[in-house]
């Protein structure tokens, strides 16, 4: 194999090298000579396909975060916030007794279906005084947490103490 340096690259012996000039022409190197052979060749540059999956620059932007609110009603947790903007669902989640960890209570909500949840609630069943609540806001590329909210504070403030 015999490799030749040729003004802007090399030139490898039985091999054809394109050296771009800009974005509308290339200089062909032939194999057979020492020289460049001017020719221009028309370059298409094309632009890749969106990967599918990915999100639009807009929609990557964080949610805003959610506001809960709860109150003690009957014989359950009422849970209200206001609608987020491009959120698509919400996830409410229960650490029920502070220490555990937060899992998610029921199936995603809609957004737009509706902005509140009630949760039946047994007294006797739970450590009411430690366990805390949280929602999120999500789309289909992100999710946001709202503030928690613990049991004990609501429950005080059903009773008239706050």
């Amino acid at each position: 194999m015999k490799i030749i340096k040729a003004a802007g690259g090399l030139l490898v012996a039985g091999v054809c090298l394109i050296v771009g000039l800009g974005n509308s022409a290339a200089t062909t190197y032939l194999p057979t000579t020492d020289k460049p052979v001017p020719q221009i060749v028309p370059v298409s540059i094309s632009t890749p396909a969106p990967t599918p999956n990915k999100a639009p620059k807009a929609a990557v932007g964080k949610l805003m975060p959610p506001r809960l609110d709860m109150t003690f009603g009957a014989s359950n947790f009422e849970f209200r916030w206001l609608a987020v903007t491009d959120a698509t669902h919400y996830r409410l989640y229960e650490n029920p007794d502070g220490i555990s960890g937060y899992t998610q209570v029921g199936d995603d909500i809609v957004a737009g279906d509706a902005n509140q949840f009630a949760l039946p609630v047994a007294m006797g069943s739970q450590n009411w005084d430690n366990a805390s609540y949280l929602l999120e806001a999500c789309n289909r590329w992100t999710c946001e947490s709202s503030n928690q909210i613990n049991t004990r504070d609501v429950l005080l403030q059903a009773a008239g103490y706050f």
